[in-house]
């Protein structure tokens, strides 16, 4: 039998390789001669089998596949390998790989063994589209990474989902991203100049303007032409859009200036200008009084009442109170003995004492109609602690129920300290007398800084329930808006 012979194993071995396009494939040519030498003749049948093994020239084979050719010609065959079988199994990127040609001429169903060789570089190449440790895609235009973990340049312990560490001082150094279009130079930089660390951001039409994290600690975005610059260098704060210069400062003990970098230390807030001044929001009132738990301070426009109004949080408030009437205490002047009580209390907010309200009880033997005086006092109606009169008024009795008065000059009323008012006849009533509520002893009163007195027609003097209190309120009115004058 002929010994055959296998010329150029591998000329121009992988002169193309076809990693991009499903199923991946190595070109192999090679020219095929018998034993003593010659070219096999033109068309003559040729089978290729091709085996790639791992690590060795005897490891474990990862592929193999059979191809059906003829040789031209010249004894020429070509063919590319994967295109029966698909290469993509192998695992390019662990270990070497080594490659077995089996040859067999005019299908006489024996292959002779053409020899074993390693695999070099570029089959290699096939790698960068399965290797486990390549997570970039390429789609279109776009490339993206679906790596859930981090990326470090320049460490190999990165911290952070992009890690950059530039070791290279005195000049910027770390990350750019710059965008150049229409003139234009659109920059982000975080890196140091001469060991300064900083964040920065510019857009500038000059795209040779030097650009640099110039302060330590500095966050800087900036237009060059001076439209807009936002930078906080040491421990103030600077936004500007006139021509570079900032317009607003903060200050690092918070002094806020506008159109100013010296706001002055005692003001929270310095405005300095010229040409404009301070625009209060402007609210109806309806809108005002829908303000959601505003803050004694706040000031507004009403533009309902064409005034400036600032809130003071001064709301209504319940100065003292008993609510219990079940019974009724006399105020009566026949002539010859008065009859009337009085009702002690200490505030339990200091606010002016807008209005007093006490309830008629009954009318007795024909009364309809009488004067009574209501009068306020500091101090305790036996003179234990002494007082003074503060305001009184006039009602007209005429019904029964609950009677309110205001006086016209509310003094103003102290938390935890005595006060006291009575209901007085005003005049000689011609006919009957009236009753006012207050609680029955059963059931004490509710003013548990005072109490209701009584006035015997000057028989003994005041007299000291300890129990009992007249039904009244002593209310504060709130003005929570006030109008700057």
């Amino acid at each position: 039998m002929k010994k055959l012979l296998l010329s150029a194993w591998l000329i121009a071995m992988l002169n193309n390789l076809l990693s991009a396009q499903a199923p991946q494939q190595l070109n192999y040519q090679a020219v095929v001669r018998n034993n003593t030498g010659n070219t096999v003749a033109n068309n003559t049948p040729v089978k290729l089998k091709f085996t790639i093994h791992d690590s060795s020239a005897s490891g474990t084979s990862v592929f193999t596949e059979t191809q059906n050719t003829t040789a031209n010609q010249f004894g020429l065959v070509n063919v590319q390998i994967g295109s029966v079988s698909n290469l993509s199994p192998v695992n390019w990127g662990s270990g070497t790989k080594f490659l077995q040609v089996e040859l067999d001429i005019n299908n006489s169903g024996t292959y002779t063994d053409m020899g074993t060789s390693q695999l070099l570089s570029v089959p290699y190449a096939l790698n960068a589209k399965t290797s486990a440790d390549n997570n970039w895609v390429k789609s279109g235009n776009d490339i993206y990474n679906a790596n859930s973990g981090n990326v470090g340049i320049g460490t190999v312990a990165s911290f952070y989902k992009l890690h950059v560490i530039d070791s290279v001082g005195g000049h910027i150094a770390g990350v750019k991203i710059e965008n150049k279009g229409d003139g234009g130079l659109a920059t982000l930089v975080w890196g140091n100049k001469a060991g300064s660390t900083g964040l920065a951001a510019k857009w500038s039409g000059d795209t040779n303007t030097a650009y640099n994290v110039q302060t330590a600690n500095m966050l800087s975005i900036e237009n060059y032409n001076g439209n807009l610059m936002l930078n906080a260098a040491g421990n103030n704060i600077y936004l500007g859009t006139n021509n570079g210069e900032p317009s607003l400062t903060l200050t690092s003990t918070g002094n806020l200036g506008v159109g100013t970098t010296t706001p002055a230390p005692s003001a929270a807030v310095d405005i300095t200008s010229t040409t404009g001044g301070l625009l209060l929001p402007r609210l109806t009132q309806a809108q005002r009084d829908a303000l959601n738990n505003p803050v004694a301070g706040l000031v507004i426009f009403n533009s309902t009442a064409k005034a400036f109004q600032g809130y003071n949080g001064d709301m209504d408030s319940t100065l003292a109170y008993s609510t219990v009437g079940l019974t009724g205490t006399y105020v009566m002047d026949d002539g010859n003995m008065q009859d009337y009580p009085a009702q002690s209390f200490q505030p339990a907010v200091s606010g002016t004492c807008d209005s007093i309200s006490f309830w008629v009880e009954l009318f007795y033997n024909g009364f309809t109609q009488g004067d009574a005086d209501v009068m306020l006092y500091s101090g305790l109606p036996d003179g234990s602690i002494a007082g003074s009169l503060l305001a009184s008024t006039t009602l007209t009795i005429n019904s029964l129920g609950k009677k309110t008065i205001a006086f016209a000059n509310p003094p103003v009323l102290t938390a935890g300290v005595d006060y006291y008012f009575m209901i007085k006849p005003h005049t000689v009533y011609p006919t009957g007398w009236f009753s006012v509520e207050r609680s029955n002893g059963a059931t004490p009163g509710e003013c548990a800084t005072g109490t209701v007195w009584y006035n015997m027609g000057g028989m003994g003097g005041w007299m000291p329930s300890g129990i009992d209190d007249l039904q009244f309120t002593v209310l504060h009115k709130g003005t929570p808006w006030v109008i700057f004058h």
